[in-house]
């Protein structure tokens, strides 16, 4: 419910005119709630979770070729990987 009328008609509506009675304070509208300064731990980058760091040691398929992290470029379908 508005407080919509002539009065109003043509203006901005301050805080105040826009909540109909009863439905709350007019100065929730303007304030934020406070917010806690961050501390050096929460800043820190989580650890990572065991195992998730094995998928850089696969090579990226680009084409015919096979790319390693550390520069290797092997042709693909390699024959380095039968047994």
């Amino acid at each position: 419910m508005s407080n919509y009328d002539e009065r109003t008609k043509g203006r901005l509506l301050e805080a105040y005119e826009m909540i109909a009675p009863g439905c709350g304070d007019p100065r929730l509208l303007t304030r934020s709630p406070p917010h806690c300064i961050a501390s050096s731990a929460d800043l820190k980058p989580a650890p990572p979770r065991p195992g998730s760091l094995k998928a850089l040691d696969c090579p990226s398929r680009i084409g015919d070729r096979l790319h390693y992290r550390d520069g290797r470029v092997l042709p693909f379908p390699s024959t380095h990987l039968k047994a």
